[in-house]
């Protein structure tokens, strides 16, 4: 079985690279790419990966490898003590079923939904966070952050367990090109988690975002 992954995971990283390499598949999204429905959980654990290191959580273990309880996990370290961090938790949880999707899978998110409840019920302030306007700043972060959920997707695939080490290395080898987008990210998380403070403001903030992404 490990063979077969491995060579499979060959065949999908081969055909990555070849469409690469030519640029003009690359623009805009939904773009042409190699994952088929047999990839969908490496494509969620890696979202919820790379999202997590991208906003500085540690790696401890990543894996896609089946379980009795479910088909993957990402052990890492988790800060929920200000409104700050229990936004950016709720992106996490938020970022598998959405890379996922993005990619044209479905998989199942009722753990992260879950870890979404309890996070909000540590802070009532955080109620005025809509889940369409948490997943909205999601997928926008996601997309800017496509080669690295690619990469981490087909090793995470091809060997079914990463290492925290592992998996931050491969992470973080293309995270530095993207500097403005992590800015961006980060400014939207801050001012989700003001709106506990002043839920006007924030609904005017929020209505001003979605209408600038239709």
């Amino acid at each position: 079985m490990n063979n077969r992954r491995e060579y499979q995971g060959k065949q999908l990283r081969t055909e990555l690279i070849k469409l690469r390499s030519d640029q003009s598949r690359t623009e805009g999204w939904p773009w042409q790419h190699p994952f088929t429905h047999i990839h969908a959980s490496a494509l969620h654990e890696a979202g919820h990966a790379v999202l997590a290191v991208a906003l500085g959580r540690r790696l401890c273990r990543i894996t896609i490898l089946q379980n009795a309880i479910r088909g993957g996990a990402v052990d890492r370290e988790r800060r929920e003590d200000t409104a700050k961090e229990i936004v950016e938790e709720i992106f996490i949880a938020y970022a598998g079923y959405e890379t996922a999707f993005l990619y044209g899978f479905e998989t199942d998110d009722s753990c992260d939904r879950k870890r979404v409840t309890e996070l909000t019920a540590k802070r009532h302030d955080l109620a005025a966070i809509s889940e369409e306007t948490a997943r909205s700043y999601v997928r926008k972060a996601l997309k800017t952050f496509r080669a690295s959920i690619e990469d981490l997707a087909v090793a995470l695939f091809s060997h079914g367990e990463l290492t925290g080490e592992a998996a931050t290395n491969l992470i973080t080898d293309t995270l530095p090109r993207f500097g403005e987008p992590l800015k961006n990210l980060r400014r939207d998380i801050e001012r989700l988690a003001a709106c506990g403070e002043s839920q006007d403001t924030c609904t005017k903030e929020l209505r001003g975002f979605h209408r600038s992404h239709l």
